[in-house]
This record gives structure tokens, C-alpha cells and sequence, in this order.
């Protein structure tokens, strides 16, 4: 439209030009055929100065008509001509407007000269804001050097573009990425005179191509995940999986904690090594309630994900973080759902640019595959476990009830000879060396199958208190200790336990009646028994100064039958069975000694027993 109103400004021009040529040299011809002519047959002056004035006249006259019929023609012609021009730019504008794609044409300069609907919508300016911006305005610094190049070697020398992608910067500083082809307009001179360009908004392609991206790389992950080493523990495979979705989300902090529904706790088991500050020493919190969480523990008491894009900014949920803690900026977290109950949560953090549906879908789906697998190589540890159980058990049993059987055996040899004999004597001590050992046999087989119940509920959980069951386990083992003069300082910690009243109480009466056994010839026996808080754990603890064990036996004392002195009474069955009642609240045991009569310690967890304190 710009070009044909320049042509017609340029023909208007013309017509000046041609009206005032024809005018002219109609005049000089007028004025010197008919002077000669006049001259030619009038000699009278007075003749000649009348007919000029008629000459003049009829000049004027048939001027008039002439410049009339010049301008009337002209007139009709540019009227014509402006007709058709509007409607082509009624057409034109009407294709524009009714254009999916936006358009937009700008000088050589970049100034923006015409644009549609479309185009104004997709950036959010205003017409006015848009007139008084150039391309490059709009045009993210990232861009101008190919562009500038694009238009330089290709829409200069040759008129157009091929198809290129770019990005906008809308109003509201978003990005918007789009495609577009560039056409050069030349005037009548072939002077390059405007660039318009048809633009289309790839932002629902850009964001398919990066759902396959994302897709693919999932997949690629959870083929690596399903691949990863067999050999390898649970904690080496979390590790490997957090460093796996910190990589498909592109996140640079993350951790990954198990959730048990029952005791509303989470226990850590996977964190990135930038999440605490280079240089700082904060150890980890590998115990955390889930009421004593903030903005974090929201996708349990929510069971959803929780996105949240400004962390910086003030939120009520959020209680902070510990000292040296990695700051955070945007954070993502999902529960892992098994069976429709949370297993596991998932946290990322810092990615550079907000999370979105499409990182909550991706995390979810991976984190179901990882979870399967998790539990997988947990089925496989702990058959693998018991299978180990299973032959310490066979060979333990086998050894410690082989013991009374042969004594059995020897002494029925014993007991026929001395009969025969009529040996009164010797038949006592037969008799009574062969019900010793069937005492042993009953014994250990109460014992076996009393550990063989643990794990089945056969009491009702109820609560108790820790002051509670430690005064109980004093009162049952109360004549050893007054026998042996042991003092027993019992901690007055408030704290509350949830489970089977009586296994609770067979781990400190176990460990209590250890302690006391295993005393020695101390001159000032002693044992204290309290509650301690590590790294947002609780943690029991039975310690005593006796004769202490060897570090080379401290994990070998928590096996079937494994006693340090044959002669201390028992069946060595008491620290396996405290081991197997600690593991089945989720904690773990452990002893500290040096041995050499400097005592020992044992420490234990019970994570889904403890309520509250």
C-alpha cells in the first residue's frame, strides 16, 4: 500500500509537469501563429488591437477547456486509483487480521510500520508502544548478531530469508520464541525500501520438542536406573538415582528421605553434595518429624507435589533452613505413592529457570520406576539376609543342640552300665547330668521360638514411657544387681513409646541383665541407662563399666548363641533377639568398647516406636 501511494503522489506530480508543459507551448504557439497570421492580413492597427483583445479572449476560452478536460481527466483518473488502493488495503488489511500468524513490516531502519492484531496480541504492547519501537527492541541481545547476518547475506542480495527461529520479548519480559521468513520490498528504482515478515509462535512446538527431550532422557534414565549395578547397596543406588533426577531436571541441590506413615518420620537417604556451602561442616539430619517440618514436609500433609518458584520470598509454611545450608531459590518436591500410601519423598532445587508441570510429571514417573527398584534390591538384601540367617541358624542350632543330645547319649551309656551295676551312686549323677541337658535342650528351643515370633503381632501395641520400661527391667533383673552391688542410674527422660509392651521391655531387661553378667570384679560396679538426641535422632542407650568386648567381637555378639563366657549362664540368644525387636522398629544397634575391662556401651534407634518427648 505504501508503494502505490508514493506512485500516486509521483504521477500527481507528473501531471502538474504535463498540464503546465502542454499549457505552455500551446501558449507560445497561440501567440506567434496568430500574431503572424493577424500581421499577415490586417494592416489597420486600430483592427489589430481589437482582434487581440478577441485573440486574448478566445486564448483564455479555449485554455479553460483545455486545462478543464486535462484536470477533469486526471481527477477521475486519481480518484480510480485511490478507489482501487483502498480496497486492496481493505483486503489486505482483512487478510492480515484474519491471519492465524502474526505480521509485521519495518524500514530499513527496524522501525516498526505496520503489524496485525495478532502480532500486537503475541507481545502485549499497545499499538501506540509498538509504533515507537523498532525491531530490535523487542528482539532478546542474543538474537541481533544472526539476525543482522540473515539480513545481510540473504534478504539484501536476493529479496527474502529462508525460514529462521528467534525470540521476542513480550511486555512483560517473557520470552517468546517463534519462526518467521524475512521479504524485502524494492521501490520503482530497485531501491530496498521495506521488510515485512510473516511470524509464527512455536511456543506450543518448542514445548513438545522438549516433552519428547524430556521423555527421552527419562527413558534413558530409567534404562541406565534398571541397568545400574547389582552389587551395589541401596544407598549407593539412591545416590546414583538423585544424581539422575537432579540431571533430568536440570536442578543443582536435591535429597531423597523415606517416609514411614506409621511413625510420621522421614529418614534421609540420598542428598547432593552442594547442599550444604562449600567449607561449611553441618552434618546431616537423618531423622526428621514430620511435624516439626516446614514448606518441605507439605507434600506428605498435602499428598501432592509442591512447587514453589520464589523461595526467597516471605511464605508461612517456611521455618528456614540449618546454618549452612545451601541457599535455595526455586524447589520442587513429589511423595513417592505405593499403593496409595507415601513411601518416600523427593526434593530438587536451583533450577535455572521455574519448574513446571512437565518437571513434576517427568519426576514423578521416574521416581516410580526407581522406587520399584528400590524395593526390588530391598526384597533381594533382605532374602539375602535371612538365607545368611537361615545358615548361621542350621549351623548354631546343630552345634548347640548337638551339645545335650550327646550328653544324652553318653550318659544312657553311663546310666545302663552303672545299673547293671547296681550303682546307686553313679546312677544319681547320671540322672542328674542328663536332665541338666535336657534343661539346656528346653531352653534353647523356648528361646528359638520365642525369637521366631518376633515380627508377629501375638500382644496389642499400647503406649509407654521410657522411665517406664527401663524401672521394669530394673525390677526383673533386680536381685542380680543388688547381689552384684551394681549401681543403675536410669536417665528421667519424658519420652513416650508405641508397640508391643513386652518386646519393648525384653531390649533394655536383655541388655540390662548383659551389662550385669558381663560385670567382672569391678570394684564400683555401675550401669546407666538413658536417652540421648543425634543428628534429629533419638537414641537409647544401656552402658556399663564391666569387662567390655573386644572390637573384633562387636558385630559377632549379636549372633545366635554367641556368648564371651560359656559359664555366665544363658543361651546367647539375648543380643540377637534385642538386635531382631530393634531392627523390626526401624532402628539399629551397635556396641562401643575397647575392651580390657573398660565397659561398654550399647546404642540403639526405634524410630517407629518413639512418639513423642
Amino acid at each position: 500500500m505504501q508503494i502505490m501511494m508514493k506512485n500516486l503522489q509521483r504521477s500527481d506530480r507528473n501531471i502538474v509537469l504535463k498540464i503546465s508543459a502542454i499549457y505552455a507551448l500551446f501558449s507560445c504557439l497561440w501567440i506567434y501563429f496568430s500574431d503572424t497570421t493577424l500581421a499577415f492580413f490586417v494592416s489597420d492597427p486600430a483592427m489589430i488591437t481589437r482582434i487581440s483583445v478577441y485573440k486574448g479572449v478566445l486564448f483564455v476560452v479555449v485554455t479553460s477547456i483545455l486545462i478543464h478536460q486535462l484536470i477533469s481527466r486526471y481527477l477521475l483518473e486519481s480518484i480510480q486509483l485511490k478507489k482501487t488502493i483502498h480496497s486492496k488495503e481493505q483486503l489486505f488489511n482483512q487478510l492480515s487480521e484474519g491471519m492465524i500468524d502474526a505480521y509485521a513490516s519495518v524500514d530499513l531502519t527496524g522501525r516498526i510500520l505496520q503489524f496485525n492484531e495478532v502480532f500486537r496480541a503475541m507481545l502485549g504492547y499497545d499499538v501506540e508502544e509498538l509504533y515507537s519501537r523498532s525491531y530490535i527492541d523487542i528482539t532478546p541481545e542474543k538474537w541481533h548478531s544472526l539476525e543482522f547476518k540473515i539480513i545481510e547475506e540473504q534478504v539484501l542480495p536476493r529479496g527474502y530469508s529462508e525460514i529462521f527461529e528467534k525470540e521476542y520479548r513480550r511486555k512483560d519480559g517473557t520470552v517468546l520464541p517463534v519462526e518467521l521468513r524475512i521479504q524485502l520490498i524494492r521501490d520503482e528504482e530497485g531501491n530496498p525500501f521495506v521488510m515485512w515478515a510473516i511470524v509464527r509462535d512455536i511456543t506450543e512446538r518448542k514445548e513438545a520438542e522438549e516433552a519428547i527431550r524430556l521423555n527421552e532422557a527419562r527413558l534413558e534414565s530409567q534404562l541406565r536406573i534398571s541397568h545400574y549395578d547389582e552389587t551395589k547397596t541401596i544407598e549407593e543406588f539412591l545416590d546414583y538415582a538423585l544424581a539422575e533426577a537432579l540431571a533430568l531436571t536440570v536442578s543443582r541441590v536435591g535429597y531423597i528421605y523415606f517416609y514411614d506413615e506409621s511413625t510420621r518420620k522421614f529418614t534421609l537417604s540420598s542428598w547432593s553434595n552442594d547442599i550444604m556451602d562449600i567449607g561449611t561442616h553441618v552434618e546431616k539430619q537423618t531423622i526428621s518429624e514430620l511435624d516439626k517440618t516446614g514448606i518441605w514436609g507439605e507434600t506428605v500433609r498435602q499428598k501432592r507435589p509442591i512447587v514453589v518458584n520464589d523461595f526467597q520470598a516471605v511464605h508461612p509454611l517456611k521455618k528456614g533452613y540449618p546454618e549452612g545450608h545451601a541457599p535455595l531459590y526455586r524447589f520442587l518436591t513429589i511423595p513417592v505413592i505405593m499403593q496409595d500410601r507415601i513411601v518416600a519423598v523427593v526434593g530438587v532445587a536451583n533450577k535455572p529457570t521455574d519448574y513446571n508441570d512437565t518437571d513434576v510429571r517427568q519426576l514423578t514417573l521416574m521416581m516410580d520406576t526407581v522406587w520399584k527398584t528400590t524395593e526390588s534390591k530391598l526384597s533381594k538384601e533382605e532374602l539375602n539376609r535371612k538365607n545368611i540367617e537361615l545358615e548361621h541358624f542350621v549351623y548354631a542350632v546343630s552345634h548347640d543342640l548337638r551339645s545335650p543330645l550327646v550328653t544324652f547319649k553318653t550318659f544312657l551309656g553311663y546310666l545302663a552300665h552303672d545299673m547293671a551295676a547296681a550303682d546307686n551312686k553313679n546312677i544319681a549323677k547320671d540322672m542328674e547330668f542328663m536332665h541338666s541337658a535336657a534343661n539346656r535342650m528346653e531352653a534353647l528351643l523356648n528361646e528359638l521360638l520365642d525369637l521366631s515370633r518376633i515380627g508377629r503381632s501375638v500382644n496389642p501395641h499400647e503406649e509407654v514411657t521410657f522411665r517406664e520400661l527401663a524401672s521394669e527391667a530394673f525390677d526383673a533383673e533386680a536381685g542380680h544387681i543388688v547381689s552384684m552391688k551394681v549401681t543403675v542410674l536410669i536417665s528421667d527422660a519424658d519420652l513416650v513409646l508405641y508397640g508391643d509392651r513386652r518386646r519393648l521391655l525384653q531390649i533394655w531387661q536383655n541388655l540390662l541383665d548383659n551389662a550385669v553378667k558381663y560385670m567382672g570384679d569391678q570394684a564400683a560396679p555401675h550401669i546407666e541407662i538413658g536417652v540421648e538426641y543425634q543428628n534429629g535422632e533419638t537414641v537409647f542407650f544401656v552402658c556399663d563399666n564391666g569387662i567390655g568386648i573386644a572390637p573384633e567381637y562387636h558385630e559377632k555378639v549379636f549372633g545366635m548363641f554367641e556368648q564371651m563366657d560359656r559359664t555366665s549362664g544363658g543361651v546367647g540368644m539375648g543380643l540377637t533377639m534385642v538386635k531382631r525387636i530393634v531392627e523390626l522398629y526401624g532402628g539399629r544397634i551397635r556396641v562401643e568398647s575397647r575392651g580390657g575391662k573398660q565397659g561398654s556401651c550399647f546404642r540403639f534407634t526405634l524410630p517407629k516406636a518413639v512418639l513423642k518427648g
